[in-house]
């Protein structure tokens, strides 16, 4: 196969690379059509597309299929097109500041087009994905590792993450062609075929960048040549071509075969383009391939999206020919429309002026009336949970009788079995006081500490000069999160106990600048009432330690006499609410209690034996790993790496400033959250529950660290234009943070209410009508049943039910149905099932 010289060069464009890549994006969409008319089963008859068992729509035909060339086309495009440009001179900086302005303004365009349209189409979006594989999305290889990590991918396909890798191999590419161009090709085909035949990777080798780059690198070798393409090397090209369509050739894999067929459809494409470099013919080739590069981005979302909603078993070959050029013009229309809107935004110099007038306040009303109305919607149609309505007992006891107690069985003051502290309890006895006992009420406590953990984090972040979309990108990326809706909205303590400490976080900022030591007292108030709230806090306690002897003895900012303020802040609400205990329980039952509770904290945190555990240190760090990635839908080693950035970046940070900040403290308690969920708390006790506050502060440093480096290489590639492609980032921030918030999370099902309230009317009438006696079974049963009804239950396996006078019923609530695997055999009495509930199928029995 013999090239002819030639010394010329153009200076412009050139033509064949032009009419190549419209060729292959012409290609790729056929071939994406074809599989997707198969796949969709779109055919009237199938089987007349097939001749011995082939199908004639696999135009590639017997060893590699139709994309194989199409991509193989691009790839050797890229590397032509690159050596073309950057043979002679190449400025490191600028190659990557070029390729970067290239690849992901129009990459981030067609995605937010196709996540619009998939949220309408779809009213809603796919939760199988865990939400930190978003970021794979904002780097732009979503597609690039789909196969191995689920995650959001919608455009690009995996041929962006690669051809981004590609990139970061391409100064190595460029000077081993530049100094010794055959040794290097020769070289590197060799590794090429070496790494093919003895891949080790369970990464998709169509995917890998070493082996795709060899494609790329075929492409700089025919420029580096500066060759003609003669006849001769058509007729050889085409004889390959024809081999590789029609012989099965078993020694050669697909992977050896695509750059082959590849780099001679190439060399035959540019020998045929010189017939049609016609002027007319010329613009319209280059208008096309000017806008290629996104209508390849969006081209197969556009066919999936049209195929999933055309009848089955519809198509004939005129049918196919219709839709056929439906796709192409669709999307070539498309891709224009999405290059003329970046070239819009690339231009306009007015939208800083009208975001910071219009759009920024607009996104904040939109994101946070979404965001409070979502959960002022779960107040008003959901129930509390199994652990809530337990807590519940309290306020209700407190309105009725005047007691801190609950109601099982028998009353119980202070029952260690209250998970939740008076923080919430008692501000929900307030509503219950005023308003009456009811669901309602009582959810709308926890709406009211979701707004204040949103205004904390903002404050804080507006204090450490974070960017303001970052804060309507937590709310949004928290919506997603696993367990966040239920556990906010369940009379669960968690993230109450998360505001009020970023409370203490923010009023020792306040007083730091503003020099008032009132401020301390304050701190130490929020930190006092989330200790109420969720003993657990005290995970806390070694950062804030730290930065105290930081800002004492380091930069000498606050006095002793400081430190004391905020424990005595610290320990007023601590101080009142055990007098108010030891006054209800007396001298001897309090320290009872405080016997009990304390080895009950000790074993719950792991300090003291008592819960199954897992044997060696590193065992119980895989085991709590394998719990947390299951339950968070997130891969072990990306929940280390993200740990482990970020402990680096803090540290690095706080060596280089030789002090400790308090917004520190907010990061280092998420070191010590997950320090002690994965290796200290006992196996039987590592929920997702537990964690979940480390979690969300994670979530949050984590996307304050994402902005600021988005913030610098913004201001390292484009100095003159950052602050607007910032303002056109935070625009595109906010529309996906408004769309996490509404779609991100799915609402529980109204059934649990309504199937609660139906069964409780019953056991109402029962008690009330009959003089009945209404139990459960086990320590503690259907509270949320007990609830509604406003009867305080009896235990069955406690209670002597031949001592009892009038009927005694049992509730088969939901939890003892489904979770306990008990059945009426089970219990300690014959029963006669005399009521189920039309909703969830919740029971009620008659004790025989």
């Amino acid at each position: 196969m013999k090239l002819q010289s030639t010394d010329q060069r153009n200076t412009g464009r050139i033509f064949y690379l032009d009419f190549i890549r419209v060729i292959a994006i012409f290609l790729v969409i056929l071939f994406h059509f074809l599989s997707g008319v198969e796949s969709y089963g779109l055919l009237k008859n199938p089987d007349a597309f097939k001749i011995g068992g082939i199908s004639l729509l696999n135009l590639g035909g017997v060893n590699i299929t139709l994309g194989n060339y199409a991509v193989s086309l691009f790839l050797i495009l890229s590397g032509a097109g690159l050596m073309y440009t950057y043979e002679k001179t190449f400025e490191l900086k600028e190659f990557y500041k070029k390729r970067i302005l290239t690849i992901y303004p129009i990459y981030y365009i067609t995605f937010t087009a196709a996540f619009l349209v998939r949220i309408i189409l779809e009213r809603g979006m796919e939760h199988g994905a865990p939400v930190w594989t978003f970021l794979l999305t904002v780097l732009g290889i979503d597609g690039w590792i789909g196969e191995v990590i689920p995650n959001y991918g919608l455009v690009g396909d995996w041929f962006v993450g690669c051809i981004l890798g590609i990139y970061l191999l391409f100064p190595l590419l460029r000077k081993g062609i530049n100094q010794k161009p055959h040794a290097f090709m020769a070289v590197y085909a060799l590794l090429f075929l070496l790494l093919e035949h003895f891949y080790p990777l369970a990464f998709p080798r169509r995917n890998d960048v070493f082996l795709r780059a060899f494609e790329v690198l075929l492409g700089m070798y025919f420029m580096k040549l500066n060759r003609k393409v003669t006849w001769k090397c058509v007729s050889v090209s085409v004889i390959l071509l024809g081999i590789i369509f029609a012989v099965r050739i078993p020694w050669a894999t697909a992977y050896v075969l695509t750059p082959v067929a590849g780099i001679c459809l190439f060399l035959v494409l540019v020998f045929f383009s010189k017939w049609f470099e016609g002027e007319r013919i010329k613009r319209v080739v280059f208008c096309l391939s000017r806008y290629s590069f996104p209508t390849f981005l969006l081209h197969h979302f556009l066919i999936n999206t049209l195929m999933e909603r055309f009848p089955k078993a519809s198509l004939g070959i005129a049918g196919m020919l219709i839709l056929f050029a439906l796709c192409v013009v669709l999307s070539w229309a498309v891709g224009i429309g999405a290059k003329m809107l970046e070239t819009l935004l690339r231009k306009n110099g007015k939208y800083e002026a009208v975001y910071a007038a219009y759009v920024s306040k607009a996104a904040d009303i939109v994101v946070l009336a979404v965001y409070f109305g979502r959960f002022v919607f779960l107040a008003c149609t959901q129930v509390p949970s199994f652990d809530g309505a337990m807590n519940l007992q309290v306020p209700v006891s407190l309105v009725r009788h005047g007691a801190y107690a609950t109601n099982y069985h028998v009353t119980g003051l202070f029952a260690s079995r209250i998970q939740t502290g008076a923080p919430v309890l008692l501000p929900i006895a307030a509503l219950f006081k005023i308003f009456g006992i009811g669901s309602v009420q009582a959810l709308m406590v926890n709406v009211l500490y979701i707004a204040l953990l949103v205004f904390f984090i903002y404050i804080i972040s507006r204090e450490t000069g974070a960017d303001r979309t970052v804060v309507l990108l937590v709310m949004g990326i928290t919506t997603l999160l696993w367990g966040f809706l239920e556990l906010s909205m369940g009379i669960y303590g968690e993230i109450p106990t998360l505001a009020l400490f970023l409370g203490t976080v923010y009023f020792l900022m306040l007083a730091e600048r503003k020099k008032q030591r009132r401020y301390f007292v304050a701190a130490g108030l929020f930190f006092g009432l989330a200790y109420l709230t969720k003993t657990v806090i005290l995970i806390a306690a070694p950062a804030l330690a730290l930065v105290f002897v930081s800002k004492w003895l380091v930069e000498k900012k606050i006095r002793l006499t400081d430190v004391f303020l905020w424990l005595g802040g610290a320990a007023l609400p601590v101080v009142i609410f055990e007098i108010y205990k030891l006054s209800s329980l007396g001298i001897n039952a309090y320290f009872a209690f405080w016997s009990g509770q304390s080895d009950n904290i000790l074993q719950q945190a792991g300090v003291r034996p008592g819960y199954e555990d897992t044997v060696g240190l590193l065992e119980k760090f895989r085991v709590h790993l394998d719990i947390y990635s299951e339950t968070f839908n997130i891969q072990g080693a990306a929940l280390i790496v993200i740990l482990a950035l970020n402990f680096v970046w803090f540290v690095y940070k706080a060596v280089k400033r030789k002090k400790l900040d308090y917004m520190d403290i907010v990061e280092l308690v998420v070191y010590s959250y997950f320090g002690w969920w994965l290796l200290i708390t006992p196996t039987e006790k590592a929920w997702g529950r537990r964690i979940i506050i480390g979690t969300v502060l994670l979530e949050w440093i984590s996307a304050v660290k994402l902005w600021r480096m988005f913030d610098w290489v913004v201001s390292q590639i484009r100095p003159d234009d950052s602050k607007k492609i910032k303002v056109y980032a935070e625009t595109f921030v906010s529309l996906f943070a408004a769309l996490f918030v509404g779609f991100g999370a799915i609402s529980y099902s109204m059934d649990s209410k309504r199937g609660a309230q139906e069964l409780a009317a019953v056991v109402r009438q029962k008690a009330e009508e009959e003089q009945a006696l209404i139990c459960g079974y086990g320590w503690w049963h259907a509270p949320i049943i007990s609830f509604y009804s406003g009867i305080d239950f009896y235990d069955l396996g406690r209670l002597d039910t031949e001592k009892v006078e009038g009927p005694v019923y049992f509730v088969g609530d939901t939890s003892w149905m489904t979770e306990s695997g008990e059945t009426e055999e089970d219990l300690p009495c014959p029963v006669e099932l005399v009521y189920e509930e039309s909703y969830t199928g919740q029971r009620l029995y008659l004790i025989k």
